[in-house]
């Protein structure tokens, strides 16, 4: 479930209801975890057909290229782009190849290669030394794509960094690999973080490619980069002096209001735009529903996603994972109504991991993400295919189709803590 979180932060916003829609196609019908566990395969099958020369969808491509989708009728997913964004795809790969997929390990040492070289292309976001790792898209044969687009997007670096950190910390130590490591993770790392620390404090535009400023997803994006970064250079046996400086000051410039936020937002998000969609009116509290980006995003009528209903489950699963390890929850002014409305019983307080209410909350907890879960897989069709969005109002799968987003969103929501 690592990185989901802060996409989670930014995502939860929109909401609709899980009711089934006009039976177009067939839907998933058989229990949640039947489902999973079937889901699984097929996301990671529709993944890997989206990956390099000899996947099922990108015979044009550049070994590695990774596309969102096979579509080439919606925007911004058509199968002559990529988006640098995948970065976060490819640590999903390598936590998978640490799990025991070790036929993943070609298709990481080749993205790791495409992106060595995607630093040196000239692009409309300017050239090395200024701004391709911003770059929103290239061609899948790796050239330039010099149409509009939401440009710059400033938390590509960051997001390559943390992926590539954890790549390289896999390969240290293991079977031979750290002079791999070293020799072509580490360049393109200093790559990165040397833009983070350029042009950090400059206006960009956020992950969903809409709004132009300072987007808090970028923002903490470049301090765990920073963060990361400098431990993979210490792990190298170098040092980032300047990482963990700047990543004082963004600790000192933007403190994170705290968990009890972080986790209000599952509710209060959603619930703040709720009269977008009038079957909404008809869920009681407690139950999960749909959720989509935030309230002015205008792409398509902004229906609700795959990819934001799992992060909100993956969100709550993180949140479980961390009340164990810590060995406590802690209850707060802020926090509580999101409690109450899972929990009725709950009050502000600390409570043990040994304490009844602890175990309470948590199996609590753990429902309510499973909701969400099964929010997903009614609007799954039967051939377990996901594509980028559900209509707000009847559900029919919409747009990109097979998007290499939901996919991932499946996967990391239903993993388990990877070693990175």
């Amino acid at each position: 479930m690592a990185g989901g979180l802060a996409l989670a932060l930014y995502a939860l916003a929109l909401c609709q209801n899980p009711v089934a829609a006009p039976q177009v196609a067939s839907r998933a019908t058989d229990s949640l975890d039947d489902w999973l566990a079937s889901e699984t395969a097929v996301s990671l099958k529709g993944i890997l057909a989206q990956i390099g020369a000899d996947s099922a969808y990108t015979k044009s491509a550049t070994p590695a290229i990774v596309i969102a989708s096979p579509s080439t009728s919606s925007p911004g997913c058509a199968l002559l782009h990529l988006d640098p964004w995948f970065g976060s795809m490819i640590q999903l790969l390598v936590n998978l190849f640490h799990s025991g997929k070790l036929d993943l390990q070609t298709v990481i040492e080749e993205y790791v290669n495409s992106q060595a070289y995607l630093q040196t292309v000239s692009s409309p976001s300017s050239g090395f030394s200024s701004g391709e790792q911003v770059e929103p898209k290239f061609h899948v044969e790796m050239s330039a794509f010099t149409g509009g687009w939401g440009r710059p997007q400033r938390d590509g670096p960051a997001l390559l960094t943390t992926a590539l950190s954890a790549s390289a910390s896999g390969f240290l130590g293991d079977n031979g690999y750290d002079t791999y490591a070293v020799d072509n993770i580490r360049p393109i790392v200093q790559n990165d973080l040397s833009y983070i620390d350029k042009y950090r404090p400059q206006s960009g535009y956020d992950l969903w490619e809409e709004v132009n400023g300072m987007p808090f997803f970028t923002v903490v994006t470049h301090h765990r980069a920073l963060v990361e970064g400098s431990a993979f250079a210490s792990r190298v046996g170098a040092s980032c002096s300047w990482c963990d400086s700047q990543a004082a000051k963004f600790s000192a410039t933007c403190r994170p209001s705290g968990p009890g936020t972080v986790l209000a937002s599952c509710v209060r998000q959603p619930q703040c735009v709720h009269w977008f969609f009038a079957l909404r009116l008809f869920f009681p509290q407690g139950v999960a529903i749909s959720a989509g980006r935030y309230p002015e995003y205008s792409y398509y009528n902004n229906n609700p996603c795959f990819l934001t209903t799992l992060a909100a489950a993956e969100q709550l699963y993180d949140a479980i994972y961390q009340w164990n390890k810590v060995g406590s929850i802690t209850t707060t002014s802020i926090s509580l109504f999101l409690f109450k409305d899972i929990y009725g019983s709950a009050a502000i307080g600390t409570y043990s991991s040994s304490s009844t209410t602890f175990t309470s909350i948590t199996n609590a907890v753990k429902g309510y993400a499973g909701s969400y879960m099964s929010v997903a897989q009614s609007h799954a069709i039967s051939n377990r295919f996901l594509a980028e969005q559900f209509n707000k109002s009847t559900s029919i799968q919409l747009f990109a189709h097979d998007l290499n987003w939901s996919y991932a969103a499946l996967l990391t929501a239903n993993a388990i803590v990877p070693p990175s």
